[in-house]
């Protein structure tokens, strides 16, 4: 009888710690300095050093509304690869963020890939276990979706995952991977009840900026206030940019905390004028 009150009272303790963290973590989060800087018209670009979760995060964001830009999914594989930045600037875009995942060797996707209506990447079928979602837009129309068929009637689109939040739920990740459990840098994209959309870039890998897990992505995302949000490629592909700002975030492929470290990749999304 004392064993199982003592389990009992072991786990009510675990679950009134991971409220209180909980609890630490919300408190940080929405009193922490945001250094906002307005980049447009219903635009906005920040970033965050704050604690969460026991470490130091760097969270970098770029908010707008997407009524007042087009949204795009660029694809440059191989010979046309480049930077999140560096691509970017080959359009008349004013943010963007990277995109899905890719084969290091080839260079080329290996996610679904719709650009202006024409499919020109699919799926990697070992990559099928984690493409669990897909962003689609078309012009100033933006959803986020899981990946069972992407309607037509969007011209651009890119699966990737897993789906963070789906209708204002975290989404439990149960196929299990130590990348996902493991604190890296991460990249997402989402949206609030007020169709806001966000590109958001947690830093990781550096003391400054520690990473996280899937399960924290996920809870940074709720913390954002987002109702739906999907999981892009992380570590060292992580980059988020504007043409007023450059590059927000501290990408980590140079191994320094500075903003030279992209990775070239050959997906991005990018956010134009319209």
């Amino acid at each position: 009888m004392r064993k199982i009150l003592f389990a009992i009272a072991s786990l009510l303790a675990a679950s009134i710690c991971c409220q209180a963290q909980s609890a630490e973590d919300a408190k940080a989060f929405s009193s922490a300095d945001w250094h906002w800087t307005k980049t447009g018209k219903a635009m906005q670009a920040g970033w965050a050093e704050l604690e969460f979760n026991g470490h130091t995060q760097f969270i970098s964001v770029v908010k707008y509304n997407p009524k007042k830009y087009r949204t795009d999914v660029i694809y440059a594989p191989a010979e046309t690869i480049g930077t999140t930045s560096g691509i970017a600037k080959r359009y008349p875009s004013v943010a963007a963020i990277n995109a899905g995942y890719f084969n290091m060797k080839t260079l080329y996707g290996a996610t679904y890939t719709r650009v202006d209506g024409k499919d020109v990447c699919e799926n990697d079928p070992t990559e099928l276990w984690r493409l669990t979602g897909f962003v689609a837009m078309n012009g100033s129309k933006v959803v986020i979706d899981t990946t069972s068929t992407i309607p037509s009637k969007y011209e651009d689109a890119i699966t990737c995952g897993p789906i963070l939040l789906k209708d204002g739920e975290m989404i439990p990740w149960t196929k299990g991977t130590p990348g996902y459990n493991r604190d890296n840098p991460r990249s997402f994209i989402g949206y609030d009840k007020k169709g806001t959309i966000y590109m958001v870039v947690i830093d990781g890998r550096f003391e400054k900026g520690f990473g996280t897990t899937i399960p924290e992505t996920q809870q940074i995302a709720k913390l954002f206030g987002l109702t739906d949000a999907l999981n892009l490629d992380g570590g060292g592909s992580s980059a988020v940019w504007t043409d007023k700002t450059g590059t927000i975030n501290h990408p980590c492929d140079n191994g320094q905390f500075d903003h030279e470290g992209e990775r070239e990749i050959p997906s991005i999304i990018i956010v134009s004028k319209k």
